[in-house]
């Protein structure tokens, strides 16, 4: 895997690596085929494309059958070229971009829902609200593209259409405030933030200070990184709604997360989080496809068992069949905490 294990998203690349780990040495119990071992060999990308590029040209080169748990739609577009080329299965991207799922590409398989899924669901939850006035605040990348695009789309479905729309184009504070300037005047009710985490706090801050008091509502890419909020800051974001396309890591009643907590019991200090939640859904994916190979296990055999064969997971079937790549559609919303917590 290749993920950003330091800087700004280093919270979300650590956790997806836990996850991915718990679930090989899951694996490894339930049976990799006679003779093998799964290895896992992770490499820090700082949330950089050409890092994640390098790497992954690294890894392909190193032999790696599959590759698992990226994080960033940049990184994850950075590294199609090599995983075409070498036709190496990408299993599971923490990207919600639907650039990256339309049109299907073969070796990238997605296991948690893309914009499309979470905006319907975030315009349901405000339409049920009578919250009809939203704006949208996104950033000048696939992430904002796809997020502002996507409510466009979900608000025609239902008659209306965004009161106001705006771009950050410079993540400095001059970009954020004229951005959020522009949003506020026309007094939405709600404004979608299709930005990354480090951008949310200055977001809403200065949103708050312009005296606009709508209901902020952020998507998973963004809000699995929340949970490094702390102090003051936390206590100004409660309150946000975050889509969350995992279930809560402490829903012990869905069959995934009731795997993940036999397994995590057996290791001293595996914290459950979403993005660890995220990362084991990716392996036992994989994982899966490795077991199918049997003893003939290669990168051809797990891109082959991956796009014929349906995955049986712990409360997720999944299928690749017939060239679509989408393999959860699941989304629920929740509320961030004062504590930086989520609530159901």
């Amino acid at each position: 895997m290749s993920a950003p294990l330091t800087g700004p998203d280093e919270r979300y690349g650590r956790g997806l690596m836990e996850g991915v780990r718990l679930a090989i040495e899951h694996l490894g119990e339930a049976g990799v085929p006679k003779g093998g071992r799964l290895e896992l060999r992770a490499l820090d990308d700082g949330g950089d494309p050409q890092k994640a590029l390098d790497n992954t040209r690294s890894l392909a080169q190193a032999g790696a059958i599959a590759v698992t748990a990226y994080h960033g739609t940049k990184s994850v577009e950075a590294s199609l070229p090599v995983l075409e080329a070498h036709q190496l299965a990408l299993v599971g991207a923490a990207s919600s971009a639907e650039s990256l799922r339309e049109p299907p590409r073969r070796t990238l398989f997605h296991l948690r829902a893309g914009a499309l899924e979470e905006m319907q669901a975030i315009v349901l939850h405000l339409d049920t609200l009578g919250l009809l006035r939203i704006g949208v605040i996104s950033q000048d990348d696939g992430l904002g593209a796809a997020g502002s695009e996507q409510l466009a789309a979900e608000l025609v479905r239902i008659g209306l259409r965004p009161v106001a729309a705006s771009r950050i184009r410079k993540e400095d504070d001059a970009g954020v405030s004229t951005a959020v300037g522009s949003v506020c005047e026309s007094r939405p009710q709600a404004v979608i933030l299709a930005v990354s985490a480090r951008l949310v706090h200055r977001t809403v801050k200065f949103a708050r200070h312009a005296g606009c008091h709508a209901q902020f509502v952020v998507m998973s890419e963004t809000g699995a990184a929340l949970r490094a909020v702390t102090g003051e800051a936390a206590r100004e974001l409660a309150g946000l709604v975050v889509s969350q396309v995992v279930p809560h890591p402490k829903q012990l009643s869905h069959p995934l997360i009731a795997a993940y907590a036999r397994d995590a019991a057996r290791k001293p200090g595996a914290a459950p989080s979403y993005p660890a939640v995220e990362g084991y859904l990716y392996m036992r994916a994989l994982g899966e496809a490795i077991r199918l190979c049997g003893a003939n296990v290669s990168r051809e055999c797990v891109l082959k068992t991956l796009e014929t064969k349906p995955l049986a997971l712990p409360g997720f079937k999944v299928n690749f069949e017939k060239g679509q790549r989408r393999g959860s559609a699941f989304v629920e919303l929740t509320l961030l905490r004062a504590d930086g917590g989520f609530r159901r």
